[in-house]
C-alpha cells in the first residue's frame, strides 16, 4: 500500500573512521523531506521496529542505530566513548539524505540519553530539538550515589548483563547469588561466569573523591548552553530521577515530563509526538508531574522549599558490615525489615488529612559512631494504614569516626499520602546491596577485606519535606 511505512533496514554508515555503524531508517509515505527523530541504542534497535513505525506513520523519518561494537555494527565498544564522533558522523549522513529536511531531534533512553547529547553537543546547528529519558550520563554519575558510594548492584547488574560484549546477557546477575557478599569489591569479577576483566577498572576512577569527569563526559556547562527545546522524561521509582531533574533544571527554558515509573518508562508515544510537534514549530508546552498515589497529572507545579516535619532524640543500634542493613525494590513493601534490630526509626503522627511532597527532603543528624568510619542511611518511608511500608526517598553521608553534624539529601519524591497513614524515618549504617558496605576500620571499602562491628548512636534528627499542600 502506497501509504505505508517505508522502511530501509541494515544500512551501514560509516564512521569518520571507516567503522560501519549498522542503521535502519523508517520514512513516511511521502516525497516531501521530514524531521529526523534519532536514537543511538547499545541495546539493539531491532527492539525499535514498532516504535519506528510509528514516528514514520506520524510524519517523521526515525532513524535508529547499534552504536560502535554493539549487535551488528564494527568496531569494539567502549561505553560513553566515541559517541560524539559516530553521533556527528550519523547527523551529517541524514542531513544529507534526499528525505531529510535538516532537522534532528535526538532521542533516547538512558544509555541512548547519554549518545542524544552527544549527537546533539557534536552537531548543534542539526539539532532542532532534543528529548532526553532516564539519562544515564557516565560512570562517574550513574554508578555512583550522590553521596559518592559505589552503587555496587545497579554496577555489577549493567555490567554483566551488556558490557565486554557485542550483545546483552539479560538476568545474568541473578545466575550468580550471594556474589555481591564477597570481599573485597574490586576482585568481584573474579567470581562471575563471563570474563570481565574491564569490570572494575570502569569505575575505579571514580572510588577517589574529587577526580575528574571521563574525557566525553556531558559538563554542567555544556547542558547549559543547549539552545534547542529539551524534554526531560524521568520516574519517581527511577535511580536517575536525581539526574532527570538535575538536566530539567540546568538547561534553559526545558519541559519536564515525570510520572510514577521506574526505569522503564510507560508507554509514552503520543506525548513524544506531540511534545516534538510542537516544539519544531515553536510552541512551548508546560511541565506535566504526576505523583505516586494520585490520579492524573499537574501542570506546571511549583516546587516548595523543604520545612521542618519530624524531630527525634537518642536511638542506639549495632551495625555489623557482614550483616548489612538489606535493600528494598523500589515500590516494594519493607514491613519484614520492621524485625530488624539494626536501625534508629523515628514515626510522625497519623496523617489527620492528605499530604502532598514534590522535591527533595532532607534530614539533618547529630550521630556518634565506634567505628574507625561508618555511613549514615538515611530513608523517608510512607507507613500505611495497613502496616505496609514503602520508601519513598534515600540519601547517605560518609562519617568519619566519632560524633558528628551531617546534613543528608535525600532522593526527590513525589507523592500524594493518604489521611491516616503516616511518615517515618529510619537511619541505619548499610543499604545493602545497593551500595557498597563501609567496612568500619577505616580501609578503602573497595579493596579492603577485614570488618568491624560498630556502635552506633544517633543523637538527634530532623527532617525538612517539601510539602506542596498538606488538605
Amino acid at each position: 500500500m502506497t501509504d505505508q511505512p517505508r522502511v530501509q533496514a541494515n544500512l551501514r554508515l560509516r564512521a569518520a573512521d571507516g567503522t560501519p555503524l549498522a542503521t535502519d531508517v523508517y520514512l513516511p509515505a511521502t516525497d516531501t523531506p521530514v524531521p529526523a527523530v534519532v536514537t543511538r541504542t547499545c541495546y539493539g534497535r531491532g527492539a525499535h521496529l514498532a516504535e519506528g513505525l510509528g514516528w514514520a506513520r506520524h510524519g517523521f523519518a526515525y532513524v535508529v542505530q547499534d552504536v560502535r561494537g554493539r549487535y551488528d555494527s564494527g568496531g569494539t565498544w567502549c561505553p560513553y566513548r566515541g559517541e560524539r564522533s559516530d553521533g556527528a558522523a550519523t547527523a551529517g549522513w541524514i542531513t544529507g539524505q534526499p528525505w531529510s529536511d535538516g532537522r534532528l531531534v535526538p532521542l533516547g533512553g538512558s544509555y541512548a540519553a547519554y549518545t542524544a547529547y552527544a549527537l546533539t553537543l557534536s552537531t548543534p546547528d542539526s539539532v532542532a530539538a532534543l528529548v532526553s529519558q532516564v539519562p544515564a550520563m557516565g560512570p562517574h554519575r550513574v554508578k555512583f550515589d550522590p553521596g559518592g558510594v559505589l552503587r555496587l548492584a545497579e554496577h555489577a547488574n549493567w555490567w554483566l548483563e551488556h558490557a565486554e560484549a557485542s550483545t546483552s546477557r539479560p538476568g545474568l546477575l541473578a545466575r550468580h547469588p550471594d556474589v555481591l557478599d564477597r570481599l573485597p569489591v574490586s576482585g568481584l569479577a573474579e567470581h562471575f561466569w563471563p570474563r570481565l576483566p574491564g569490570w572494575w577498572p570502569a569505575v575505579r576512577p571514580w572510588t577517589v573523591p574529587g577526580e575528574p569527569p571521563p574525557p566525553e563526559a556531558v559538563t554542567d556547562a555544556e547542558l547549559a548552553a543547549v539552545a534547542v527545546p529539551t524534554l526531560h522524561v524521568g520516574g519517581w521509582h527511577d535511580l536517575l530521577v536525581t539526574e532527570t531533574l538535575h538536566h530539567w533544571r540546568t538547561i534553559p527554558g526545558a519541559t519536564l515530563r515525570i510520572g510514577p515509573w521506574g526505569h522503564d518508562l510507560a508507554p509514552l508515544g503520543g506525548v513524544l509526538v506531540d511534545w516534538i510537534r510542537a516544539a519544531l514549530t515553536g510552541q512551548v508546552r508546560p511541565d506535566v508531574v504526576g505523583l505516586l498515589g494520585e490520579d492524573g497529572w499537574r501542570t506546571d507545579p511549583v516546587w516548595p522549599e523543604p520545612v521542618e516535619w519530624l524531630s527525634g532524640g537518642v536511638r542506639r543500634f549495632t551495625h555489623d558490615p557482614l550483616r548489612p542493613f538489606p535493600s528494598t525494590v523500589a515500590g516494594a513493601d519493607r514491613r519484614a525489615l520492621d524485625a530488624r534490630d539494626d536501625a534508629a526509626r523515628y514515626r510522625g503522627p497519623a496523617l489527620a488529612r492528605p499530604l502532598v511532597l514534590l522535591g527533595s527532603p532532607r534530614v539533618r543528624l547529630d550521630a556518634h559512631t565506634s567505628a574507625a568510619g561508618t555511613d549514615w542511611i538515611a530513608k523517608l518511608v510512607h507507613r500505611r494504614a495497613d502496616g505496609g511500608a514503602v520508601e519513598l526517598a534515600s540519601g547517605m553521608v560518609v562519617a568519619g569516626p566519632g560524633r558528628g553534624e551531617h546534613t543528608v539529601e535525600l532522593s526527590p519524591a513525589g507523592v500524594r499520602l493518604p489521611a491516616g497513614s503516616a511518615l517515618e524515618l529510619h537511619v541505619t549504617s548499610a543499604d545493602f546491596p545497593n551500595l557498597a558496605r563501609n567496612l568500619g576500620t577505616g580501609e578503602d571499602r573497595y579493596t579492603g577485606t577485614a570488618v568491624a562491628v560498630a556502635e552506633q548512636t544517633v543523637h538527634s534528627v530532623a527532617v525538612e519535606l517539601p510539602i506542596l499542600e498538606d488538605a
